[in-house]
């Protein structure tokens, strides 16, 4: 073929393909025609580290306030609730900083938060923990985290506190991580500190919700977390088992690169394992001695990394669903991998047991930070996979047809959603907090659809445990 003759091919091959993508961004369904839009209020802004709840007929959620930047305090800092049928506000409950001394902080940011019962926990990006009792609506006690002077950011409670029985009273108490510093768990009654264990100097490190399990069978659950080392010169980034009963490590596994995502606990039958993320690429599987098992090497088909800060997502027949955040456009996207049947490869190049990537499927989308809730959203026929894009697409994933349907919705987000009947409807709703500050719910068609994974660490106590089907 003639040079000219093959270079006018190669355009117009071009001009087709760019009208075809095009065609389909015209063409783009709205969230709005599948799912109709119940109400939205203004929240505020929300994060991939944001927690969405329902809790006695109310929807609850922090806010970083107007603005993501560090340096900005508003009135949107706080703790909402919100009326489920029509999206009132009921409820703004902020830090309890005397306010001569709040115009001297940066930021009171909220992000995770958990209930247990009439107790509501919450910290902030300025480094104070606080229960409030939601039926007095009083606070009960605070607590202010480890930090450094010199270090920026460090001492900030930007995760899921977990609620949990540490020191076998009876009585929930609670375990949260803190920014550069390491984990603190207190005492749920009154406040005061069961233990502190310091792990980090770094301010990247410790940003994750903590994951609760007994690793050591005394009978006492151990925390779960992880970030870079204790050194701000060795950028070793570890997972460490902490003793649920007085905060000494008991093992720890090297990640390799920086952990951004949460662990959850996975259970089948009688095994269990620890599913994590690290930031460049691989999700591992670790069993409870802290021992490596397999993971997913889920570099981009461009052989760029895949930035994973989400935390992975299971359906209960094995499809883990995760979303790539490090680039932009189609260079990120959501990643499936079917694992019920997946064969496990020898050592890739960073030692690790990988599955194989005949297991798994990249599907181009732009940056995806959320984690991905489960459930029946379009029909029952099987588990779809719904997860947003901070572009702004809604992504569904159908495990039986391995097909994704993509919505457009109004704004991006890196909150992961809320799916639940939240309206005794006998429907369930999807709740979306967007770029553009406002909280969305919308309807689901379907009556008595089934949920297995509706929120971000799974339940109001952030226990994170997700149980398979077993064989």
């Amino acid at each position: 073929m003639p040079k000219y003759e093959k270079m006018i091919k190669n355009i117009n091959i071009l001009l087709i393909f760019l009208c075809l993508k095009c065609h389909f961004l015209l063409a783009q369904t709205s969230i709005e025609s599948i799912f109709p839009l119940k109400w939205k209020t203004y929240i505020g802004q929300t994060t991939y580290r944001t927690n969405i709840l329902l809790h006695q007929n109310k929807i609850w959620l922090g806010s970083n306030g107007n603005t993501l930047d560090k340096t900005s305090q508003d009135e949107f800092d706080a703790v909402f609730s919100i009326d489920t049928k029509t999206g009132q506000i009921l409820q703004k409950i902020q830090s309890f900083i005397p306010s001569g001394q709040k115009k001297e902080m940066s930021d009171l940011d909220v992000n995770g938060i958990a209930i247990d019962e009439q107790k509501l926990y919450f910290g902030t990006d300025e480094g104070y923990f606080y229960a409030y009792d939601i039926s007095q609506n009083k606070i009960l006690w605070q607590y202010k985290a480890p930090f450094l002077e010199n270090i920026e950011n460090t001492g900030n409670v930007e995760g899921c506190p977990v609620v949990v029985d540490l020191n076998q009273d009876g009585e929930n108490d609670v375990v949260f991580s803190v920014r550069g510093r390491g984990i603190v768990a207190l005492n749920g009654k009154t406040g005061s500190p069961l233990w502190v264990q310091i792990l980090t100097n770094d301010n990247g490190a410790f940003l994750t919700s903590p994951l609760c399990v007994d690793v050591n069978a005394d009978n006492i659950p151990d925390v779960i977390s992880g970030g870079w080392n204790a050194t701000s010169t060795d950028r070793e980034s570890l997972l460490y088992a902490l003793n649920g009963k007085n905060g000494e490590i008991i093992w720890k596994y090297t990640l390799g690169t920086g952990l951004k995502s949460s662990p959850i606990l996975v259970e089948k039958g009688e095994k269990k394992a620890i599913v994590v993320a690290s930031t460049y690429s691989v999700v591992h599987y670790i069993d409870l001695q802290g021992k490596h098992l397999y993971a997913l090497d889920l570099n981009l088909p461009s052989g760029a990394i895949s930035g994973l800060y989400a935390a992975a997502t299971l359906t209960p027949n094995e499809t883990l669903a995760i979303g790539s955040s490090w680039w932009s456009g189609d260079d990120d996207g959501l990643w499936i991998a079917h694992l019920q049947k997946a064969e496990i490869e020898k050592e890739n190049r960073y030692g690790f047991r990988i599955v194989s990537s005949k297991a798994q499927t990249f599907f181009p989308a732009n940056r995806i930070t959320a984690s991905a809730v489960v459930g029946q959203i379009i029909h029952k026929k099987s588990w779809q996979i719904a997860v947003p894009t901070e572009k702004g697409e809604l992504l569904v994933y159908d495990e039986n047809t391995r097909k994704l349907e993509r919505y457009k919705m109004p704004a991006g987000s890196e909150c992961t959603p809320l799916l639940a009947d939240i309206d005794g409807d006998k429907k369930l709703e999807l709740l979306i907090a967007s770029y553009d500050g406002f909280l969305y719910c919308y309807g689901l068609p379907i009556k008595k659809a089934k949920v297995f994974s509706g929120q971000f660490r799974q339940d109001n106590l952030n226990r994170a445990t997700l149980k398979l089907k077993a064989k």
